[in-house]
C-alpha cells in the first residue's frame, strides 16, 4: 500500500470519527430533550389533576352555598313553620 493510500485512509478515518462524535453529541442532546419533555408531561398531568380537583371543590362549595342560601330564603319567607 502506498503512502498516499495510507494518508487517504487516515483522512477518511478521521472524518468518520469526527462524524461519529458529532452524532453522539446530537444523540445525547435528543435524549436530554426527550427526558425534559417526559418530565414536563408528568408535571402537566399533575397540574391537570389538581385543576380538576379544584374545580370539583368549587362546584361542591357553590352547590352547598346555593343550598344554604335557598334554605335561608325559605326561612326568611316563613316556608318552615316551627
Amino acid at each position: 500500500m502506498g503512502a498516499s493510500r495510507v494518508l487517504k485512509n487516515q483522512v477518511e478515518l478521521d472524518a468518520l470519527n469526527a462524524h461519529a462524535t458529532a452524532e453522539n453529541i446530537l444523540l445525547a442532546h435528543y435524549r436530554q430533550a426527550g427526558s425534559q419533555l417526559g418530565n414536563r408531561a408528568i408535571e402537566q398531568e399533575q397540574l391537570l389533576h389538581d385543576l380538576k380537583a379544584a374545580e370539583e371543590q368549587i362546584i361542591c362549595s357553590t352547590s352547598t352555598n346555593g343550598r344554604k342560601a335557598r334554605i335561608g330564603d325559605a326561612l326568611d319567607q316563613g316556608a318552615f313553620s316551627m
